[in-house]
Parts: C-alpha cells; structure tokens; sequence
C-alpha cells in the first residue's frame, strides 16, 4: 500500500506522511514522537522557568542547572520571562528548526569557521519570502547573533512594499543574497527579511542611513558578547580546555563559575554573562589526561604572565571545589611543574 503524502511545515517539501523527520531540511515534524512544543516551553519559562524546568524540557540540562544555582538571586527568572517572550512570538518553524531539528543523512558541505563570516554575495535567482526561515534550510552557516533597531523599506516577492520597524536578533548574509531576522513591529511577529530586498534602512538609535547593511551587521556582531565568545573558542582553546579538565565534572560551583567567568571575561575584554559561560562550556572540548599534558607543554611557551594568569584560575577553582580530590591535585601539580620548567 502506498504511503499518504504531506508537507514537511518548515521548508515546505512533499515528505511520507509518516516521516518524523524532513528528509530534505532536518527538521522533526510537529506530528513526530518526542518533539518539542512551543505552547509548552513558554508556559514553563513563564511559570518554572526560574529554577530552569525550561531548559530541561528543551534538551538543554547544563543550562537547567545553572539556572538551578543561581534561581536564589532571580537573575534567571529574568531571563527565563524573556526567554517566554521570544518563545511566544517565534514562529513555529523557527521554534523546531532551533529545537526539534536532527542532522539531515546527507548535508552538504560547509566551508570552516575561518573561511565564513560576513560577506558580499551576489543576488539570488529563485524567488522567496520574508516568512522563510533561514535556519529551515539545509546549507545555511549559523546566523551571526546582531542586536540592532531598524526602520525598512521593504519589497516582498509580490512586490509589495511596505515601510517596517524591525528589532534585528540574527543576519546571515552567506545565503541567497542574505538575511535579516527579528521582530517586526507592525506584524508582532518573528520575520525573516532578504537583504536585497530591502531598498533603504536606517538606525534608530543613530539615525544614520545605512549604505551597507552587510558592513552595519557585522559592526553590530563584533560589539557583541557571542563574537567575544566566538573569539575565545577560535584563538584560547588550549587554557579554557586547560581549566576545564581541572573540573572533570563539569564547573558545577558557584564559585567555580565565577572564577571562570572572571578569567573568561579578562581573556576576551568584554562584559560575558552566565549565559555566554555556559555557551563556552558546551562547545569546547575537554581534554583526556593525555591532552592535558600536551596542552600544559604548549601553555609553558608562551607569555609568563599569561602562563600565571591560567594558574592562578585553576588553583582558584580548585580551593572553591572546598575538598579537592587527589585528580585535581595531581593535574594542578603537572601544571605548576611543567610551567616552572619553561
């Protein structure tokens, strides 16, 4: 019996109706067993997400319990209400691309961070729409995180325009031509906007017309904290890593957050936050005992107030941990030698 057809909600492609997930975008489908819903996630961000039930739900449990430790100082029912505000405007498509999306069998090849960025590309020829999201596609880089207030003018694929006040949240300018997502203000709703099509922009909080949104967005990405993060990841591997195996459970203190955000936000000169920590903490690699002792050798070459500076927040951690094991002990004994030898 032949299987009934459907269409996958987020790229729009004739997929088995029976499929959990698109073959052509990686996105689960709203059907599908074990996907996330928005509704839900909302409501628990509006009324648990305090203490991180939020995060919990959504397959994010580092950040669930770091919401869980600092839920004394209500920091993170703050950013949990606006993390419920992003979840109620978002639009569906954009809530299972971000949350419910598996890799794709076959995904096509990426060029390496270094390679990617921000860039002119030429205009595309097939015909799209302000309500596609970017992040449904296969193909697309990850947005660059932008934090910027716009007034439009705009010419959609019918060729209407139309003058919009648009609060920018993310610019991908490597796909087709680029793209603006944020929330429109006349549609109080997430929209997704291509950057060819946008015939005149100007900053409201400078008032200046902008002659290149390519170059404004990326003046706008290199002021923010996910670029110093970014930044980190790219140029400190070695003495976050380095850190990191100094708390093979995972920095699951108060106090050794603390110092870790305090290292982190002196490495990089810019104001991080709990968020961006935990940002850092799931995107780096920790390192086997094998590799930490190759990582020592090369933290010994270099400069001997940055080799201090390393130390000095490793035996930090280690006095916040109160009863250091004797792995700690050891790995901040190798470390201490290794640098003394250079």
């Amino acid at each position: 019996m032949a299987s009934q057809g459907a269409s996958c909600f987020a790229c729009k492609q004739d997929i088995d109706a029976r499929a959990e997930i698109c073959p052509k975008c990686g996105v689960r489908q709203m059907h599908a067993a074990g996907a996330k819903s928005r509704s839900a996630a909302a409501i628990l961000a509006l009324f648990l997400g305090g203490i991180g039930v939020h995060k919990f739900y959504l397959g994010r449990p580092v950040q669930g319990v770091i919401y869980l430790l600092f839920c004394w100082t209500f920091i993170p029912a703050i950013i949990a209400f606006v993390e419920f505000l992003v979840y109620l405007f978002m639009s569906d498509a954009s809530f299972a691309a971000r949350f419910n999306q598996k890799k794709p069998p076959e995904a096509p090849k990426v060029a390496p961070p270094q390679e990617r960025g921000f860039k002119e590309v030429p205009a595309p020829s097939a015909a799209d729409d302000e309500t596609r999201d970017p992040k449904s596609g296969i193909g697309f880089p990850s947005p660059k995180t932008v934090d910027g207030k716009l007034k439009i003018k705009y010419r959609d694929s019918s060729d209407e325009h139309s003058e919009r006040v648009v609060t920018v949240l993310e610019c991908d300018t490597e796909w087709s031509g680029g793209y603006l997502t944020g929330i429109c203000h006349s549609r109080r709703a997430q929209r997704t906007f291509r950057i060819d099509r946008i015939r005149e922009a100007v900053d409201m909080e400078t008032g200046e017309v902008i002659g290149s949104l390519t170059s404004w967005a990326k003046k706008k990405y290199e002021q923010s904290p996910a670029y110093a993060v970014e930044k980190l990841l790219q140029e400190s591997t070695d003495d976050l890593r380095a850190l990191l195996y100094i708390a093979p459970e995972g920095i699951s203190s108060e106090e050794e957050l603390q110092i870790f955000l305090k290292y982190c936000q002196e490495k990089s000169g810019a104001s991080l936050e709990m968020n961006n920590v935990i940002d850092i903490h799931e995107n780096i690699e920790h390192p086997s005992p094998h590799a930490f002792k190759l990582i020592c050798g090369r933290l010994a070459k270099v400069d001997e107030a940055e080799r201090e500076r390393v130390a000095h927040a490793a035996e930090a951690m280690i006095a916040a941990s109160k009863n250091p094991d004797e792995f700690k002990l050891e790995a901040i004994e190798y470390m201490r030698k290794r640098f003394k030898s250079a």
